[in-house]
């Protein structure tokens, strides 16, 4: 017996200060990603080959290259831990869907088996995220453009790129926001599932 997909629509309703927490933190992943990707963007923008092939550049004893930048150490930690974005995500879809092993075990009680169950927390959990990535790119948006700069150290110039926020960059962060809110809510409920529904109520 299959759970409806009505369900869960009313099971994100019923819950507005859960669901809008748990988008609102998906939400501000996607933006810092999304961030992320139009910074590399623009930086790369900016670097992009231009000119004549007739052009040459002559660059000083000891320099290997036209352009050696220095970044502060806040942007290098930043820049360290952006692998990790993801695990903020999914600990907070994975967090939502784990407070909510008693519901799964009354389910099972009224019979619906544990497919089912995990399958039906799986659609509410990519409701969830898809609500948190729509929102994570609206909060990103507003920097598409912004113009920053970094110091060429070679000849004590600056130079100045902007974040560059396209449509594929956008439809990334959504798709991230989603896969991630999959992946944070599978893992509770299958656990949850597989408990015994005395268990699974305590």
């Amino acid at each position: 017996m299959k759970i409806p997909f009505l369900y869960n629509l009313r099971s994100v309703l019923q819950r507005p200060y859960s669901t809008a927490l748990t988008a609102l933190g998906i939400a501000l992943v996607v933006a810092v990603f999304i961030g992320m990707l139009a910074l590399a963007n623009g930086f790369r923008a900016a670097l992009a080959k231009t000119g004549s092939n007739a052009n040459v550049i002559v660059l000083r004893r000891g320099a290997d290259s036209e352009l050696s930048s220095g970044l502060p150490r806040e942007t290098a930690s930043m820049i360290a831990a952006s692998p990790h974005v993801a695990t903020g995500a999914v600990n907070t879809m994975y967090a939502a869907i784990s407070a909510r092993s008693p519901e799964i075990a009354v389910l099972m009680t009224l019979g619906f088996r544990p497919f089912s169950v995990l399958t039906s927390f799986l659609v509410e959990a990519a409701i969830i995220a898809a609500v948190g990535g729509l929102v994570g790119c609206l909060i990103a948006i507003p920097i598409n453009g912004l113009v920053t700069s970094t110091t060429n150290w070679a000849s004590f110039s600056e130079i100045a790129f902007s974040f560059r926020i396209t449509p594929l960059l956008l439809l990334i962060g959504f798709l991230f926001a989603v896969v991630m809110g999959i992946i944070g809510g599978f893992f509770p409920a299958w656990r949850a599932a597989r408990l015994r529904v005395i268990q699974a109520l305590r």
